[in-house]
């Protein structure tokens, strides 16, 4: 059975579904994109945070996907783990401070362009809870 191409010309039934094949992939692969999941939003906590405001004496943190830089704290971790629920980010780390490496976790909330540490464990805490994201 012969079948007509888009050009005019005559097909196998073979030739014909090959010809289609890179249109069927391109759908395919959009569709595909479409079911995965967005990296940036899940890594919303990604990038530079100050507290009160971004300013050159601000208390300020920068995550990056895989440390956490504490150094106005005297202290740097390194992320072992992060595991989204809804708006909270969970952080399994492994950190270093006066003088002693010790693993903790810690939660944060992102919401827009706020992250608040919710919650410490003992002995990682620190002030303020509150940051707003820095530009650049």
């Amino acid at each position: 059975m012969l079948h007509e191409s888009e050009d005019g010309r005559n097909l196998t039934r073979h030739a014909a579904w090959h010809e289609g094949l890179p249109r069927r992939a391109t759908i395919a692969i959009a569709f595909c994109a479409l079911l995965s999941p967005v990296t940036a939003s899940a890594d919303t906590w990604i990038g530079r945070w100050a507290s009160p405001a971004c300013s050159a004496d601000a208390t300020a943190i920068t995550f990056t996907k895989s440390t956490l830089d504490l150094s106005t704290f005297d202290m740097s971790c390194k992320i072992l783990k992060v595991r989204q629920r809804s708006k909270l980010h969970e952080f399994q780390l492994a950190c270093t401070g006066d003088g002693a490496t010790f693993k903790t976790s810690m939660t944060v909330q992102v919401a827009k362009n706020r992250l608040e540490f919710v919650k410490q464990q003992p002995g990682a805490e620190f002030d303020p809870k509150s940051f707003v994201r820095c530009k650049g």
